[in-house]
């Protein structure tokens, strides 16, 4: 589970909602080898940056103007994931 910026808990007084945007893509390949050139690749840069995207026929057009550059990441085994954790959500059973 790859995840950015993780609020903790602490943050937030007891009682208090609040709202979180997210979007699942489960992926399941067949190797690690696309995760692991991404991982070496944001821990040497210590970034990355989301690019909305269009696919055409000449190849993917990136829209640079509605970048979002992202600072921290969150990787966890999906065992990991516990009952209170906001990747929660992603998992499709419940982990023991």
């Amino acid at each position: 589970m790859i995840t950015s910026n993780m609020p903790n808990a602490s943050e937030f007084a007891e009682g208090e909602n609040i709202i979180i945007t997210c979007r699942i893509h489960r992926m399941e390949p067949d190797s690690s080898a696309n995760l692991d050139r991404f991982l070496e690749a944001f821990r040497l840069a210590g970034r990355y940056v989301l690019f909305p995207t269009i696919m055409g026929p000449g190849g993917p057009k990136f829209i640079s103007e509605f970048a979002i550059g992202k600072h921290k990441l969150s990787v966890k085994h999906a065992k990991d994931v516990g009952p209170g954790d906001m990747e929660r959500m992603a998992l499709r059973t419940p982990t023991k």
